[in-house]
């Protein structure tokens, strides 16, 4: 046995003792060695190895697998340029195959059109052959692929999309716009070493996030995507399905909304929550269902957004203009009260908006918008509406001043209105003796209706509720004369003096009398100038 310090080094020409014959031979004995080696390999049926010139006794055969398995990859090992076969395999004879996994490089990263690779690790395997060595490579494969965009029933289009975030398995993250550059290139095959050997790991890729230029809220159907043996991905879009929280301005308990095709009630707060399908454009979707709700009659002015809350939540405002019902009254100013068949018409001012109620509909409760919500400065609020009496037309003449009397819809019912009414009092005198007779009375109104009356001979006939104005009066009783104009302002009394038929009778009497008596005087004057004797004859 020979100790470590008197063995001899296996390099030609080492070891400081050698003579140039002993060199030579060393030579010529590792030059044998590698030409065995190689023809060894090639009786054993290897795959087709690149030779190099033998120079030393390290020669030997390279076996590189590549992981994931592909063929046409780049290698150079050893300084010797190699293409892997269908099997992603190739093997290398090296005059020197120590360390030779340090000389294993890409000599291309480019396998075909669409497929690159990456060199990541080198492994060296166990020898099981003398003078054979085992190689695996690791590789990062990246793969080219064109997206499209599939709007499925989203109701948006492709060109709407403005990005989309794509995650991989592996943890990478990257955003595109699809719009302009659809191509993109994936990370589609890594390795991983498990238990000292490279395993293949595919990896995928899903769409966390759309991103829309209008600000449409959509998913995608989150399917993973394998971008090695796939060229195209095609992006199908979805509805994003979430909770729609609804609350009504005024505040409306039992109002019946529809948000989409289900139909919900706002409960005692004017509120109301459902589950939708998709929170996309919800808020074009919100209609009412009916416009009455209990005790009121709603109408819907604007759905707007409130803050969002959580996650895959919509919150809604819902404006509305809510009428309710007012009953009209109309009172003198006495506080007496004046049929409504008195009425003609009834204009409302309601900030500047003109509401004119006819003397049919006074009966009925009127529906009047009593609270409505408003947009100020982008924050929503209540606001009662007020109302104004521009004119109450009381047989044709206006009973009131415009714009005194203020009501404020829902606060109060019935809306008590004061007119300025004033009762007249009637009394009928004949013009000759100043006595007050019994007559039939015709009242022609402003409108050019005409009010029958009688007026006794007692106590005056009170007609209740004149509007301000001229009022034209006819008495039956009067033969000369009968029309007269009352001017009424204020409450007052009226004595109609006419000459009656008695009157008439008296005047012509007297008339007669006093010429029967003309005539009678005539005839005794001349009577007796015909027997007075004449002066001045015999």
């Amino acid at each position: 046995m020979m100790g470590r310090r008197d063995r001899k080094p296996r390099g030609p020409l080492r070891g400081r003792g050698a003579t140039p014959r002993v060199a030579l031979s060393r030579v010529l004995a590792g030059t044998l060695a590698g030409t065995l080696a190689v023809a060894l390999a090639a009786v054993m049926g290897l795959a087709p190895v690149s030779l190099a010139a033998a120079t030393s006794g390290s020669a030997g055969v390279v076996q590189v697998q590549v992981t994931p398995a592909m063929a046409g990859v780049h290698l150079r090992v050893g300084g010797v340029s190699t293409i892997t076969d269908a099997a992603g395999h190739v093997q290398v004879a090296l005059t020197d195959i120590n360390n030779v996994a340090r000389s294993v490089t890409l000599a291309s990263t480019r396998v075909d059109p669409r497929t690159t690779v990456r060199l990541t690790r080198v492994s060296p395997q166990p020898h099981t052959t003398p003078h054979v060595s085992n190689l695996q490579v690791g590789l990062e494969v990246d793969s080219a692929v064109r997206l499209s965009v599939d709007p499925s029933v989203t109701g948006v289009t492709a060109s709407d999309v403005h990005s989309l975030r794509l995650h991989s398995l592996a943890g990478q993250v990257i955003t595109v716009h699809p719009d302009l550059n659809p191509d993109v290139v994936l990370m589609s095959r890594r390795t991983m070493l498990q238990h000292g050997v490279l395993q293949t790991q595919a990896v995928t890729w899903t769409v966390d996030r759309v991103v829309t230029t209008d600000g449409a809220v959509v998913t995608t159907d989150r399917r993973r995507f394998d971008p090695g043996p796939h060229p195209r991905w095609t992006v199908r879009l979805v509805p994003v399905a979430g909770t729609v929280s609804v609350q009504t301005l005024p505040a409306v308990p039992g109002l019946q909304v529809t948000i989409g095709h289900q139909s919900v009630t706002t409960g005692a707060h004017g509120r109301v929550t459902a589950q939708v399908a998709d929170l996309n454009a919800v808020s074009g979707r919100v209609r009412l269902l009916t416009s009455w709700a209990p005790h009121a009659r709603v109408r819907l002015l604007h759905v707007a957004h409130l803050a969002p809350g959580e996650s895959y939540h919509r919150r809604l405002l819902l404006a509305l203009r809510v009428s309710r019902p007012v009953r009209l009254e109309f009172l003198d100013l006495q506080g007496g009260v004046v049929p409504q068949s008195r009425v003609g018409t009834v204009r409302l001012d309601q900030a500047g908006r003109i509401l004119t109620v006819k003397r049919s509909a006074l009966p009925q409760p009127l529906w009047l918008p009593t609270l409505a919500a408003r947009n100020v400065h982008g924050h929503w609020m209540l606001r009662h509406l007020g109302y104004s009496v521009r004119a109450v037309v009381v047989d044709g003449a206006n009973a009131v001043f415009s714009g005194k009397q203020h009501f404020v819809a829902g606060h109060a019912s019935p809306w008590r209105i004061r007119l300025s009414v004033f009762p007249l009092s009637v009394t009928v005198s004949d013009a000759l003796f100043g006595q007050q007779t019994s007559s039939g009375l015709q009242l022609r109104l402003p409108d050019g209706r005409h009010l029958a009356y009688r007026v006794g001979a007692g106590a005056p006939t009170v007609i209740p509720a004149l509007a301000r104005g001229l009022y034209h009066v006819q008495v039956d009783a009067a033969v000369i004369g009968q029309g007269t104009s009352v001017l009424v302002s204020q409450a007052g009394v009226a004595d109609l003096r006419v000459v009656t038929a008695l009157d008439v009778g008296v005047v012509l009497g007297f008339l007669l009398l006093v010429g029967a008596g003309l005539v009678y005087g005539g005839r005794v004057a001349a009577r007796r100038s015909v027997g007075r004797p004449v002066r001045g004859t015999t």
